[in-house]
């Protein structure tokens, strides 16, 4: 989607990892122009104006206007091709900027936005399992969607949407497979039920007599009554 925005850029004559370290350093990102069958050109932009491009509705897809330094009045329409980020910091570390001729077709990705509640889902206890986010189409750059509506509304248990099903303008021809799935409307599993495992009885403990048992205490014997001794004896 076209939008009246122009981003400043400044010619960048030195390249090479040392140099571009060091105009990290300074607070802005290196970048290159191409595109169009002309040379590419090494630039160098800040990192904010980028940002501020991809959190809007329109992300990567955004079509705006470059601004070369020491070129006033001179902007020159581009599209985002490449970004690349630091992978501890995330910082921004390198930007592609395409050339985009407002009469030529591009080809993006853009994203899909689903619409509405699936039948299936509504009143059969079904899933919804959305397969692919994003397709990729081919049309004019003033002419590139911010998104792409999928109304599953209709889908019942079972059924696929598919990109052919998607209803596009007919300047917008679809690039992805039309027979990919988008969205699938899914049967739950039935949970399975696991039966509880049978404890066997435990009998008491028999301790059986043995050798290792201590013989019982045998009675003890009377002694014989000792008698006192009479005088007539």
């Amino acid at each position: 989607m076209l939008k009246n925005l122009i981003v400043d850029v400044n010619s960048r004559p030195e390249t090479g990892k040392n140099v571009s370290r060091r105009l990290r350093r300074t607070g802005r990102v290196p970048a290159v122009v191409y595109g169009e069958h002309k040379p590419p050109v090494q630039v160098s932009v800040d990192p904010k104006a980028i940002k501020a491009i991809l959190v809007s509705e329109t992300g990567g897809n955004t079509l705006f206007q470059l601004r070369l330094d020491g070129e006033e009045g001179k902007t020159r329409h581009v599209m985002m091709r490449e970004r690349q980020r630091d992978p501890v910091t995330g910082h921004l570390v390198h930007v592609d900027f395409l050339r985009v001729a407002m009469d030529r077709k591009v080809q993006v990705e853009v994203p899909l936005h689903i619409v509405g509640i699936a039948d299936g889902v509504k009143n059969s206890g079904g899933i919804l399992d959305f397969v692919v986010r994003a397709v990729s189409i081919s049309c004019l750059p003033a002419e590139i969607p911010e998104r792409i509506d999928v109304d599953v509304t209709p889908l019942g248990l079972g059924q696929v949407f598919r990109a052919k099903d998607l209803a596009l303008a007919p300047a917008i021809e679809i690039k992805t497979d039309p027979e990919q799935p988008l969205v699938v409307i899914t049967t739950p599993r039935a949970e399975e039920v696991v039966a509880p495992t049978p404890v066997a009885a435990v009998e008491p403990e028999v301790i059986a007599k043995g050798k290792d048992e201590p013989p019982a205490p045998e009675p003890k014997k009377a002694e014989p009554k000792k008698e006192g001794k009479g005088k007539g004896n």
